[in-house]
């Protein structure tokens, strides 16, 4: 670029103030954006708070389930689809109220999967996925 060019652009730029200043605002707010500190992680949650989250989602699985299954009606998929969307605003949810991280609520309900130890009595929660298949007809 040469020294002329630079005071076109200069020139153009100090003809309208307020583009120059909204210019200077909008490089301020991204440089302070993309500098600042992240926010620090939570502490880890301990197993019995994870258990707790996976307990809470088991005891509303039935519910969420009936309510996906109203909401798409002979579409397993769908089905599956939508509980699932109700069961991470849930977890969420649990995970907001305990102040934990998502994660270590999801890995709660994960590893009560996984442990059949942690299996509890008249709950089946489901643990497969259904195929997807498409509509002929969106």
């Amino acid at each position: 670029m040469t020294g002329s060019e630079l005071l076109q652009i200069l020139d153009r730029a100090t003809a309208h103030p307020s583009r120059a200043a909204f210019a200077v605002f909008v490089l301020i707010a991204v440089w302070r954006a993309a500098t600042a500190p992240a926010p620090p992680a939570p502490p880890a949650a301990p197993e019995a708070m994870r258990r707790a989250v996976y307990d809470a989602i088991v005891d509303q699985e039935r519910g969420l389930r009936e309510r996906a299954e109203h909401n798409f009606p002979g579409d397993a998929w769908s089905q599956d689809d939508d509980f699932h969307a109700m069961e991470m605003q849930l977890a969420r949810r649990l995970a907001a109220q305990r102040a934990m991280s998502l994660g270590d609520a999801l890995r709660g309900v994960d590893d009560g999967l996984r442990d059949p130890a942690q299996a509890r009595p008249n709950t089946e929660p489901k643990n497969s996925v259904p195929p997807c298949r498409p509509r002929p007809v969106y």
